[in-house]
């Protein structure tokens, strides 16, 4: 039963050449759409978990950038008092420190 089920495959493979490869490039691309997105979702829930307090962890951005303005920080801590503790991220773009 089986050895006639690839015999029928085969000769259907043979016959239809271009549905087959329409049909698998589109399973290609699903497959490979679905693996960058199950990537992206994975990296997006476990980003930041190594830390003890996740809970009290927040990231402000301006935008599509991870920079924001100098004077941010400091007004943020002396307004709002549930904030402890903060620190700035600065572009090194063009910059390379070696010893």
């Amino acid at each position: 039963m089986l050895k006639h089920n690839i015999f029928l495959f085969l000769r259907n493979i043979k016959k239809n050449k271009s549905t087959f490869l329409i049909n698998t490039m589109g399973l290609g691309v699903g497959i490979a759409s679905f693996l960058v997105l199950a990537l992206y979702v994975y990296n997006d829930l476990t980003y930041n978990h190594f830390h003890e307090n996740i809970s009290n962890i927040y990231r402000v951005r301006e935008g599509e950038s991870s920079m924001t303005k100098g004077l941010l920080l400091p007004q943020m801590i002396k307004e709002i008092p549930e904030i402890e503790n903060g620190t700035r991220i600065f572009d090194w773009e063009g910059f390379r420190i070696s010893y």
